[in-house]
């Protein structure tokens, strides 16, 4: 027991005698897919993006703390009856994520990532064959993610970093309780790219 006290105190001051933040602007494209398995109806799918902030902390040289707030818009589209239809949500997403960082060269250091995040739809709007209508805000909602990824992280200048990187996130709250004939599924691919400063 003491020894496993000892170990732990040794590793709760190296990450205080390590530790180091950071903060930056990412942003990118997200490609989704719902599938509101409904008869007759394609899986509505389409090209959006996000922007915003995210901050980090590592508490050792290998291990990340992340944690964003980005403005989402997601966007799908089908075809009913013959008819195309189109969909854009506009969200606030909050994920939180911890990283593992693989070092590979003192400037290029790959990653992976895993974590969870939080979607609030703020607003949207559904086009029916160029007709256009608001998304009652009764009919809006806050959906819960998992999701994994992986990059790079490229230091371009001290203290500077660029992140490219690429996340697969899928929806744990997609599945309506009301449409209980129907089990309802979403998923996204997020590309993105950050520009950091460490401190």
């Amino acid at each position: 027991m003491k020894k496993l006290l000892v170990i732990g105190v040794a590793l709760v001051l190296a990450g205080g005698l390590y530790a180091q933040g950071y903060v930056g602007l990412k942003g990118g494209l997200n490609y989704g897919s719902w599938n509101p398995d409904v008869a007759d109806m394609d899986a509505w799918t389409g090209l959006g993006y996000h922007f915003g902030l995210e901050a980090g902390y590592m508490p050792m040289p290998m291990v990340a703390v992340d944690i964003g707030g980005f403005y989402y818009i997601g966007k799908w589209s089908t075809t009913v009856d013959d008819v195309e239809t189109d969909m854009t949500i506009n969200s606030i997403y909050i994920p939180l994520s911890v990283k593992y960082i693989f070092t590979a060269a003192p400037t290029v250091n790959p990653f992976v990532k895993a974590g969870a995040g939080m979607m609030m739809q703020n607003s949207g709007t559904v086009s029916v064959d160029g007709e256009e209508t608001d998304i009652d805000d009764e009919d809006l909602e806050t959906d819960w993610y998992v999701f994994g990824g992986l990059g790079v992280d490229v230091s371009v200048a001290q203290s500077i970093s660029v992140r490219p990187d690429i996340t697969f996130q899928y929806n744990l709250t997609a599945d309506d309780d009301e449409t209980e004939e129907a089990s309802e599924s979403m998923y996204d691919f997020l590309f993105s790219l950050g520009f950091y400063y460490s401190f």
